[in-house]
């Protein structure tokens, strides 16, 4: 399941930091539509209410009664299309790990197309060899005995050097092929050396990953000695894509790829805008239960929240509230006309709050906090 850092490190949630662990990666799915104002950092609430009519909870029933079926031994009949794309680097020093590559990737084919997904076949080397990426077979050509043939015959040579030419295979891969909308996309990365960064014909990393999210995403994964890992961990994150170590997880590839499931592409990788930010310039407390702050804020807006109750919007840069008690929590959250930055709290407690700074009247796309039982 794909779904950015949507950047409400402080929403009206709370934050989330990070925004999704390490130790759960791959076992929690998340959906979150890209302005959503409760799980991202844009202000809408119609993207809030569209995940019936884009039908994201199918997409999570799947996944639950997938493991469902996986756990208690029951066939499933529910597919997900899949769109995978299986790059296989052919360079001599690959000559130990190419056979056991090929009948990993045979076994993933067989898998993929009795789902009702469709395969496609790449090599790649060094473009100095000199080595075109090779098509053997894309989405709308390979059946199971003609990815079989096609990936029998792939023969190692060339290389030499450190890093091989993935990127220009990659992208030259993903803008040939007729992606299907709404399948889950996928490019299994099969090598035992690192990637040329930038790659010989130009080809960056930024660009790999641009034209990834521009197609649904296409989530990389890549089977590599553990070692490798590192050189691939900018790849498989921005993509939310794995790594698997060719001795200790290598069966685990096929599982993993065929129990994902993707929603529709309503998400995106970051925004153009630039988040708005908040600085605390001064705060004071004074012995009658007063608080001041002063604070700036880039885009000139901040909401008031206290103790999760939203005040409203304030244009001002200083504000007094009095009658309030130590343990109060004051959040000022720095807004543009549609997007929200990472708010910044003050604690400080209440039991009322009172005049001193002025509140411009809450717009209807801010929802009140759920009622907590505080005043």
């Amino acid at each position: 399941m794909y779904v950015p850092d949507c950047q409400a490190y402080q929403g009206l949630l709370g934050a989330y930091k990070p925004y999704r662990p390490e130790s759960l990666k791959g076992r929690v799915g998340t959906w979150c539509n890209k302005k959503d104002v409760f799980c991202s950092s844009r202000l809408s609430i119609s993207d809030h209410s569209a995940y019936v009519e884009d039908e994201l909870y199918h997409d999570a029933a799947k996944v639950i009664f997938d493991k469902i079926c996986k756990s208690f031994g029951v066939k499933n009949k529910i597919t997900s299309p899949h769109d995978t794309v299986i790059m296989l680097d052919s360079t001599d020093s690959m000559m130990s790990l190419i056979d056991s590559y090929k009948t990993e990737a045979k076994r993933l084919a067989r898998e993929t197309f009795e789902s009702g997904g469709r395969i496609a076949l790449y090599d790649y080397r060094d473009l100095n060899d000199p080595y075109e990426p090779v098509e053997h077979c894309n989405f709308d050509t390979c059946t199971m005995e003609v990815f079989e043939k096609a990936i029998d015959s792939i023969r190692v040579g060339g290389g030499g050097d450190w890093g091989e030419s993935l990127l220009s295979a990659a992208f030259h891969a993903m803008k040939s092929l007729k992606w299907k909308f709404g399948s889950t996309k996928s490019m299994i990365v099969l090598t035992d050396a690192p990637f040329l960064l930038p790659d010989r014909d130009g080809v960056t990393l930024d660009e790999v990953i641009r034209l990834s999210k521009e197609i649904d995403p296409v989530n990389f994964y890549v089977v590599a000695d553990s070692w490798l890992g590192q050189f691939y961990t900018e790849l498989v994150d921005r993509t939310d894509g794995m790594h698997f170590s060719n001795f200790k997880n290598f069966g685990l590839l096929t599982e993993h790829i065929m129990s994902r499931y993707d929603s529709l592409p309503r998400v995106e990788e970051n925004y153009s805008d630039e988040l708005p930010t908040l600085e605390i310039l001064e705060s004071s407390f004074s012995e009658s239960g007063e608080a001041t702050v002063r604070f700036k804020s880039s885009s000139g807006r901040a909401m008031i929240v206290l103790n999760d109750a939203i005040l409203g919007i304030t244009k001002e840069s200083e504000m007094t509230i009095s009658e309030i008690s130590r343990d109060a929590e004051l959040l000022l959250v720095p807004l543009t006309n549609d997007l929200r930055g990472e708010g910044v709290s003050v604690s400080f407690g209440a039991t009322g709050f009172g005049g001193g700074f002025t509140l411009n009247e809450a717009p209807s796309f801010i929802p009140k906090a759920p009622n907590t039982g505080r005043r």
